[in-house]
C-alpha cells in the first residue's frame, strides 16, 4: 500500500475541496469590476493594513535534530546541553501600520502607524480587533484627496483595492434583514421603486423584497458603502472591493510580506518600538 503513495490514516470528514458559491459569485463581480476598470486608463493603488512587534525575529533557525524541548527547557543533560535559538517576541508594543502602494512604489504619504493600546495578554495574533471605522474613517479623508491629487497629475483615473474587513464597511444603505422592522423595510421598498401594499403583513414585505433583491444580482449589489461613495462622489477616486479570502490578489500584500521577512531576518529581541 505504501507503494501506492497510501498512508494510514485518520479518516476526515472532508474528502473533497468545493468553492463556497457566495465567494465565486464575489469573485466574479470582483473580476468584472476589475476588467472596466483595467479599459478606464487606471491607476491602481492596493490598501491595506498589517502589524510589526518590536524584537521580531525568524520562527525557524538551524537546531540539533535530536534535541527536545524538554532537554532544552530543563537542561536535563548538563554534560551534553542542546544549544539553539531562543523564540522571538511575539507580545509586547505592537504597532499596526497602514499603507499604500501603486505601480510607482509605496506612497510616502500613507504611512501611518498605531501603537496598539491592548495589553499583551489582551492582543490576538490578528489585529482587526484593533481597528475600527472611525481610524479608517480619518485615514481615508487624509488619503484620498492625495490620491486624487496623484491621479490627475498624471492624467488618469484612481482605483483603489482593499479587502471586506468590518472596519472598511460602514454602509450608507444596505439590503434589509429578518431584524428590519416595518417602517425601515417599507421605506426601502419606496426608495427602490418597488410596487407593494401598504396592507400586506412583515411576511409578505419581506417576500416581496428578497424576490426584488434575488432577482437583481443579490445583497451585495444594494450595499453601499459609506467611504466608497464619499471617494467616488467628492473626489473621483473609485474602490474596488477584494473577494472574501483573496488577500493574494491585493499588490501591498507582498510589500507586508517583504517587511516582515526583512524585519524577521535582521531583527534582535532587544529591539524597541520608538515611533
Amino acid at each position: 500500500m505504501a507503494g501506492l503513495g497510501l498512508r494510514f490514516k485518520k479518516v476526515r470528514r472532508i474528502s473533497a475541496i468545493e468553492d463556497r458559491p457566495d465567494v465565486g459569485k464575489r469573485r466574479w463581480r470582483y473580476l468584472v469590476e476589475k476588467a472596466l476598470a483595467n479599459n478606464d486608463n487606471p491607476w491602481f493603488i492596493g490598501y491595506d493594513e498589517t502589524w510589526i512587534h518590536p524584537g521580531m525575529g525568524s520562527d525557524f533557525e538551524w537546531q540539533y535534530e535530536n534535541g527536545t524541548e524538554y532537554q532544552k527547557a530543563r537542561m536535563c543533560d548538563n554534560e551534553h546541553p542542546v544549544p539553539g535559538p531562543s523564540k522571538p517576541k511575539d507580545k509586547g508594543d505592537r504597532c499596526i501600520v497602514l499603507g499604500m502602494v501603486s505601480e510607482d512604489g509605496l506612497l510616502k504619504e500613507s504611512i501611518e502607524c498605531i501603537i496598539s493600546g491592548k495589553s499583551a495578554g489582551q492582543q490576538l495574533e490578528d489585529y482587526h480587533s484593533e481597528m475600527n471605522g472611525e481610524t479608517y474613517r480619518k485615514y481615508m479623508e487624509r488619503m484620498v484627496p492625495i490620491i486624487a491629487q496623484k491621479a490627475a497629475a498624471k492624467g488618469r483615473n484612481a482605483y483603489v483595492l482593499e479587502d471586506n474587513a468590518p472596519y472598511h464597511s460602514m454602509t450608507r444603505d444596505k439590503p434589509p434583514t429578518t431584524a428590519t422592522r416595518r417602517p425601515q423595510l417599507i421605506e426601502w421598498l419606496q426608495n427602490h421603486q418597488v410596487p407593494f401594499d401598504e396592507k400586506w403583513n412583515m411576511k409578505e414585505l419581506r417576500v416581496v423584497a428578497n424576490t426584488f433583491i434575488a432577482q437583481n444580482g443579490g445583497k451585495a449589489e444594494f450595499r453601499v458603502y459609506e467611504m466608497d461613495e464619499w471617494a467616488d462622489e467628492v473626489w473621483g477616486v473609485r474602490f474596488i472591493r477584494l473577494p472574501p479570502y483573496h488577500c493574494h490578489w491585493n499588490p501591498i500584500e507582498f510589500l507586508w510580506a517583504n517587511l516582515k521577512s526583512h524585519l524577521r531576518r535582521l531583527g534582535d529581541s532587544e529591539d524597541k518600538l520608538d515611533i
